[in-house]
């Protein structure tokens, strides 16, 4: 089976993998649940907001996160902090814009997971921490 990598090429980019965890998630979800209807559920897979969705209307509650920006409100603030000058848009520089991209993506293995840790403890220990993270909002409908 070939490897399908998330490209900037890729007009359905993570949204190519919706489907298959969507059945992942159905199968999982009502499980979790029904033995701890309580937990507060934590979506990493992508894509992850739709997923997120996917999860609240399983688990028929609304105590659901996903990682949204998160890793990549990191990768800003590191691009920030080593001081790049970061390309306008509209302004040249797609292949500027595309290698700092990549650049980025290298290792998201070990990004997702330091994300998903720190999640993991805000939730555990209560700590009501401002992040990037997806979650629904019943105004507008939309997570």
């Amino acid at each position: 089976m070939k490897k399908e990598v998330t490209s900037l090429a890729n007009p359905h980019g993570r949204l190519r993998l919706l489907d298959v965890n969507a059945g992942i998630f159905e199968s999982i979800v009502p499980g979790v649940v029904a033995v701890v209807p309580e937990a507060v559920l934590l979506v990493v897979a992508d894509p992850p907001d739709p997923l997120a969705d996917l999860t609240r209307l399983l688990a028929k509650h609304d105590r659901v996160v996903s990682t949204g920006t998160f890793l990549d409100s990191l990768r800003f603030a590191t691009h920030l902090a080593e001081g790049r000058r970061l390309p306008r848009a509209g302004r040249g520089g797609g292949a500027e814009r595309e290698h700092q991209h990549h650049r980025g993506l290298g290792a998201s293995q070990y990004g997702i997971g330091a994300v998903t840790a720190r999640l993991t403890e805000a939730i555990l220990r209560d700590e009501r921490i401002g992040a990037p993270v997806g979650s629904f909002h019943a105004k507008d409908g939309v997570t």
